[in-house]
């Protein structure tokens, strides 16, 4: 028995120290992996995105992976790319979590995005991607927790003009027939300028002028006229519908409504209305069969496009689908719309001096056949794109261009919420 303790003494003697050179080594090589990482998620960079090295040129021949930290089965593969003819096609989109450490970009639906932190390795993009407004968006968690909210994220991707990828999926776009590179709004390399000339009108003979003016403008175009005989406008009977779900919202869009349904019928559908009907095919695969749809086309001349949040460049689908399907949109948000849609496409209710004076506006157009019809003459050059899918394309061509600056986000809550700020103040307005 002795000579067995002396014995396990002595073994010990000689592994005790090589175990703690081993844990050694695996300590140093913990804390180097965890500063990597730690170096990885806070580069040192300005707000402005300064240069900090460049990568050498791209190799479009490797297939870069994008990976959707929420899932979206509908973009799944290189699906969206080829939908959309990009230029370059070659990555693959993927809901496959077990591929962190291989993907290139890592794409965070921050909407519903849980609170905790993924380290970003070394070669990896992580982007924030949101198409919520920042009004519906504020308390989300990722601009709460400080980890994920300040040097966190490299590239932005959403509908706003100022994303590192500016998103039309979900929402649409106008685009000319002829050439796909003429649209609204424009492409984030074209350099269209501002056009918000809103002003304020107050009688029905500034009305009148306004619609001669441009009735002029548009014969000297020498484009044809569009007339009620085309089928889509023949049956069209009643005056205003809006279709709505979110009956209170921080601007009161529900108000302008109301005062507006003083001097002319306005038809409200959904929860917020004596119809029990969903908002207008949000869902719909095929919108054209889409009961709503068909409502507005067949029936009404004008479709309230009212946001339910006022935030720089926050127009939804509802906008783009009225103009697809025949109906004249009021718009009433916190965008420049001559940016999204093309001139005399739509009516601004921020034009007009009161809720009174937009439905003096749309009797004088109501009574007047050529009027209204020049409501749609841009049919003559423009279609609508639903989905417009170009900023896929410029994600995975981002995801190749390795001569991008390296990018962080200094704070990510800042540039969404506090530079891209909504009105909440309806007495502003209206």
């Amino acid at each position: 028995m002795k000579r067995y303790f002396r014995h396990s003494r002595s073994v010990c003697r000689v592994i005790a120290p090589l175990l703690l050179a081993i844990i050694s080594v695996v300590m140093a090589i913990v804390t180097v992996v965890q500063f990597l990482n730690e170096m990885s998620l806070r580069y040192p960079v300005s707000s402005s995105s300064s240069t900090l090295f460049h990568f050498p040129s791209s190799n479009h021949s490797k297939v870069k992976t994008i990976l959707y930290w929420n899932s979206w089965s509908w973009t799944m593969g290189d699906r969206p790319l080829i939908k959309a003819q990009c230029p370059v096609t070659n990555c693959l989109f993927t809901p496959d979590l077990t591929l962190f450490n291989q993907s290139d970009i890592v794409l965070f639906s921050v909407e519903t995005t849980p609170d905790y932190l993924v380290n970003r390795l070394p070669h990896q993009r992580f982007v924030f991607f949101v198409m919520e407004s920042p009004t519906n968006t504020v308390d989300i968690p990722m601009l709460r927790n400080n980890l994920t909210r300040y040097n966190y994220f490299n590239w932005t991707m959403s509908y706003r003009r100022d994303s590192d990828i500016v998103l039309r999926d979900f929402l649409g776009a106008v685009v000319s027939k002829t050439n796909p590179n003429d649209q609204y709004p424009p492409r984030p390399h074209q350099q269209q300028p501002s056009s918000n000339t809103t002003r304020k009108l107050s009688s029905i003979d500034t009305l009148k002028q306004l619609v001669k003016t441009r009735d002029d403008r548009r014969k000297a175009d020498g484009n044809p006229l569009i007339t009620l005989r085309h089928p889509w406008m023949r049956s069209k009977t009643k005056l205003v519908a809006w279709f709505v779900s979110h009956c209170d919202t921080p601007i009161q869009r529900e108000e302008y409504a109301r005062q507006l349904a003083r001097y002319i019928p306005v038809d409200i559908y959904g929860r917020c209305g004596k119809e029990q009907v969903t908002s207008i095919c949000d869902s719909a695969d095929d919108p054209a069969n889409c009961e709503e749809i068909r409502a507005l086309r067949d029936q009404y001349k004008f479709y309230l496009a009212f946001e339910n949040s006022w935030c720089p460049d926050y127009v939804t689908e509802k906008f783009y689908r009225t103009l697809q399907f025949d109906t004249v949109p009021i718009v009433l948000g916190g965008a420049d719309y001559n940016r999204f849609a093309p001139p005399h496409s739509f009516i601004n209710a921020l034009d007009f001096s009161s809720p009174k004076q937009l439905a003096e506006y749309l009797l004088l157009l109501n009574s007047s056949e050529e009027l209204y019809a020049g409501y749609f003459q841009w049919k003559n050059h423009y279609q609508i794109s639903l989905p417009a899918m170009d900023g896929w394309c410029d994600l995975c061509q981002m995801a190749h261009d390795e001569s991008l600056p390296a990018k962080v986000y200094p704070d990510i809550k800042k540039w969404w919420i506090d530079d891209g700020p909504c009105e909440n103040d309806r007495t502003n307005y209206f």
